[in-house]
């Protein structure tokens, strides 16, 4: 039986409008209730930040995105197991402009070298419905974006954004040296791939294993990880932190969630094995990049470093 070291790291990546800071108010509702595979083992430092973005879902609202410069680093200290096995988790969350930025100018700072320091794995966001996307070229629309590249050169005007695919797998890439380089482990980084708004979903996918989803809308992405087992090992999740659309109408569904118990609702769609799963429990993405075993994820045992 192996403990994990007390302070292991996860980093949630994505970029705007991604689904991280709902999914971590979320994600503390159920650590709080320690009914999942992981739970809380204390308060955290930094628990009313928690706290803030979780009354935010209590009352039927999604949080405001975290804004553009504002890094919060969380430390949660977390158990499972029974409690037999132990650990920090070391959240860093902050704007998805902010991943952006990194990525355009090839360099973090020393905020993000002490978070891949104690890295164990990272959960990586991509919300399909979200207006941030940009699509990859094709021929419907290369001819734009050509004419917009012209443009770009006569006035000056910033390059167009990459499409969202291929800059989440650079995203992949810089951590994987980094982890790589700094922590000196021939182990693959552990991901956890968030299909954010999994309520939303075309009705199809809702029910299927959601990498199916993930090589249908990211191909690049998917092949990438799943062509690189030495430096990867990843499973996609479909997750709705709320089970529905959160609006300010007096839907049936807003009726029944504002009464419902918090940490029911929500849900988190996986393969377990040959089956498709559907479970209540948030904290199984947590649970993949932390290295826990479960059944969940078909297999038995516990966490292994």
């Amino acid at each position: 039986m192996t403990n994990a070291t007390t302070n292991q790291s996860v980093v949630l990546v994505g970029g705007p409008d991604a689904g991280k800071t709902n999914y971590l108010g979320r994600l503390w509702i159920a650590l709080d209730a320690e009914a999942g595979v992981i739970a809380k083992n204390g308060l955290p430092l930094h628990v009313e930040y928690l706290r803030t973005i979780a009354s935010s879902l209590h009352s039927g609202e999604f949080s405001q995105r975290t804004a553009p410069g504002v890094f919060e680093s969380t430390i949660i200290p977390v158990k499972w197991n029974k409690g037999e096995c132990s650990g920090q988790l070391l959240v860093p969350d902050c704007a998805g402009e902010q991943w952006e930025k990194i990525h355009i100018e090839r360099e973090w700072d020393s905020k993000w070298e002490k978070a891949v320091a104690t890295m164990a794995g990272c959960i990586l966001f991509f919300r399909g419905t979200s207006t941030h996307n940009v699509e990859p070229l094709n021929w419907s629309n290369h001819a734009d974006v050509m004419k917009c590249l012209e443009q770009t050169a006569d006035t000056n005007a910033g390059p167009p954004k990459l499409p969202t695919q291929v800059v989440l797998v650079d995203w992949l890439q810089c951590l994987s040296a980094a982890y790589r380089g700094i922590q000196g482990s021939e182990q693959p980084l552990r991901v956890s791939v968030v299909l954010s708004a999994w309520d939303l979903a075309p009705k199809e996918a809702r029910g299927a294993d959601p990498d199916e989803y993930l090589s249908a809308q990211l191909p690049l992405l998917h092949d990438f990880l799943a062509g690189n087992p030495l430096l990867f090992r990843s499973k996609t999740f479909g997750v709705s932190i709320t089970g529905g659309v959160l609006t300010e109408d007096d839907t049936p569904f807003m009726k029944k969630y504002l009464i419902e118990d918090p940490n029911k609702t929500g849900y988190v769609v996986l393969a377990s094995g040959a089956r498709v799963l559907k479970s209540n429990d948030l904290t199984l993405p947590l649970a993949w990049a932390f290295g826990c075993e479960c059944p969940e994820f078909g297999q038995t045992g516990i966490a292994k470093p």
